[in-house]
């Protein structure tokens, strides 16, 4: 029996301008990042990068008034003056990790980015080496939405147009299908204290039953390629440990602590708590597949914050779970995830029903401006081929070898999974990350193991199962290491300085007030910044 996302919307509101003030400006513009220059005539969003949650700067305090003395005989009243609030806190801008998929193609261009691991599954066997073709979103000469292109390899689920990210997931096979795609920065977040991930996306879902995005955050000893709910149809559970945000089928963020095999859903705070979501946004469905907002995921002053900040909207306000203090969470692994549960099913709950219909359910989210803070870099190291198979090549070459204390991590699926790290004369069985969920040879599974420093090919093998019939496969290889790089490489961030120009833009965006068509698709209004090197 299939069980669907629950219901559940709540939201109280706050205030932004106890936040918003001069200090913080100044500080935003002192700490805004890209990656690229910006040159006129490219999207708004992907030049404003900001911190709106994660410093309150100090109220400013009236002047002190003279002293009257007080008549004999009169009581002392009691004193009724606000304590002065600590400074703001200094911000490390080493640690502030940003990403704004920068690049204007001709085309639909394939994502891939060597800060970023990239995992793309789908249930099937039948599906193991093309998915069913979907209409992802923007055209074939990256036009606006609704126009769309064909995708049917794996790799094009992650493409640019327009200065942003899409992630296009159709989870369907000719048996039914389950789909999903990972995105993991190579930076651990350090999730003791405060701490933000922020990030823009598109609202339009054609089938909100059916697909979905969340947003992991696991210990890095205990992250899992493959991460997913214990009541889906797939995979092998959830990690030790992990918090997830989920998107639910209402259009509301929920908050789950995974611990053991229990799904502990975290209730917002039911004193302040009020019913919204962000249906209001989806009247014009073609003006939300191209229109981004920002939602804020973090602990501020060590209250749990779920929202969007430009609308003053909050799913959750209160204080956070005294779970994140513990010290496994000073290196925590975030992975951004987008769902696909066999989308041509249940199209009568869509808002668009006639839509999901003529696409069969699948839907492609849009995604700018990743901001991770406090964020430190692990090494990631890439490699060839994404997927080993008896019939394909079957070593793993990475692009530099293995450092000292790294892990060999991957998504495999067959019997009695091996691999070699010296040219096959030695052999030993794979290693499964701990997870929550019973074995079951039917599904992927996902391995993490210690890799010899200095090893640069890895060779696999297997047994086919399903009595032979399906074959073994090791997919989406990489090697993680939690020391940092020794150089910086290409993941040198540029750092920009606003002109003054934009400078009246960002205090709009900070505020609350800019122009909703800034975020959007097909937006061509003028910007310009000055890039300096870091």
């Amino acid at each position: 029996m299939e069980k669907h996302i629950n219901h559940l919307s709540p939201n109280w509101p706050v205030s932004l301008g106890r936040w918003l003030t001069a200090g913080l400006l100044l500080l935003g513009l002192a700490l805004w990042v890209s990656q690229t220059a910006v040159t006129t005539g490219q999207e708004t969003s992907d030049s404003l990068i900001y911190l709106p949650l994660l410093a309150k700067p100090a109220e400013p305090q009236p002047p002190a008034a003279t002293a009257t003395p007080e008549p004999e005989n009169t009581p002392t009243p009691e004193n009724t003056a606000t304590p002065t609030p600590s400074p703001t806190p200094e911000l490390d801008p080493a640690k502030l990790f940003v990403e704004t998929f920068d690049g204007d193609p001709a085309a639909p261009e394939i994502w891939t980015d060597e800060n970023w691991e990239i995992t793309i599954h789908q249930r099937d066997n039948d599906r193991l080496y093309e998915m069913l073709p979907m209409q992802a979103q923007h055209g074939p000469n990256c036009e606006a939405p609704d126009a769309t292109h064909t995708v049917t390899s794996h790799e094009a689920n992650l493409y640019i147009c327009k200065n942003h990210m899409m992630t296009a997931n159709y989870g369907a096979s000719d048996n039914g299908g389950y789909g999903m795609v990972y995105f993991t920065p190579n930076r651990t977040l350090d999730a003791t204290g405060d701490w933000q991930v922020q990030f823009d996306l598109s609202t339009y879902r054609v089938n909100r039953v059916r697909n979905w995005v969340d947003i992991w955050l696991t210990p890095y000893d205990e992250n899992l390629q493959l991460t997913l709910h214990n009541w889906l149809p797939d995979l092998q559970g959830t990690p030790p440990e992990a918090i997830q945000i989920r998107l639910d089928q209402d259009n509301s963020f929920l908050v789950y602590h995974h611990q053991n095999g229990d799904e502990i859903r975290i209730e917002p705070d039911e004193y302040s708590a009020i019913h919204e979501n962000f249906e209001d946004y989806l009247t014009d469905p073609v003006r939300y597949m191209k229109l981004r907002s920002t939602f804020f995921f973090g602990v501020v002053d060590g209250r749990l914050k779920i929202g969007m900040p430009e609308h003053d909207m909050w799913w959750y306000d209160q204080p956070a779970p005294e779970t994140l203090n513990a010290l496994r969470w000073q290196q925590t692994v975030v992975q951004f995830g987008h769902h696909s549960y066999t989308p041509t099913k249940l199209c009568d709950f869509s808002y668009f029903p006639e839509a999901c219909a003529a696409g069969n359910g699948a839907d492609t989210f849009h995604w700018d401006n990743v901001l991770l803070y406090p964020a430190t870099e692990f090494t990631l190291i890439h490699g060839s081929p994404r997927l080993i198979t008896p019939s394909t090549m079957q070593t793993f070459t990475a692009q530099t070898p293995a450092p000292a204390g790294a892990y060999l991590r991957f998504g495999g699926i067959g019997d009695n999974l091996e691999v070699s790290f010296d040219e096959g004369a030695t052999w030993q069985a794979a290693v499964e990350q701990a997870h929550t969920r019973a074995e079951d040879n039917e599904h992927f599974r996902s391995y993490w193991m210690p890799i010899p420093e200095g090893t640069s090919a890895v060779q696999f093998r297997g047994e086919n199962w399903g009595n032979g019939d399906n074959e073994w496969a090791a997919r989406d290889i990489s090697i993680w290491s939690k020391q940092a790089p020794e150089t910086d490489g290409g993941s040198d961030r540029l750092r920009s300085q606003l002109s003054a120009a934009e400078h009246d833009f960002f205090k709009s965006l900070i505020s609350g007030k800019r122009s909703p068509e800034s975020f959007m698709c097909d937006f061509n209004g003028p910007r310009e910044k000055t890039v300096v090197s870091n």
